[in-house]
């Protein structure tokens, strides 16, 4: 039974990670950010630190009809 549900709790989390490779992108760099997520109107700018596995949040927007800003705040 264990087994059989540690399966499907992996297979469940696996199309997780499909459905949002969708919104996530890998910026050209240099770029102030490594990736951006799409949720919604929202445009999530993050980093990850690939010797922690820590993502770190630099910025929040709200999507608009303006171009993705060149520089950080």
């Amino acid at each position: 039974m264990r087994e059989a549900y540690e399966i499907r709790y992996a297979q469940e989390a696996a199309m997780d990670i499909r459905g949002l490779r969708s919104r996530i992108k890998a910026m050209r760099q240099p770029f102030w950010s490594q990736y951006r997520l799409r949720i919604d109107d929202f445009r999530v700018y993050y980093d990850v630190d690939d010797d922690t596995g820590e993502v770190h949040v630099l910025r929040v927007l709200v999507k608009t009809t303006q171009t993705t800003p060149e520089v950080s705040l």
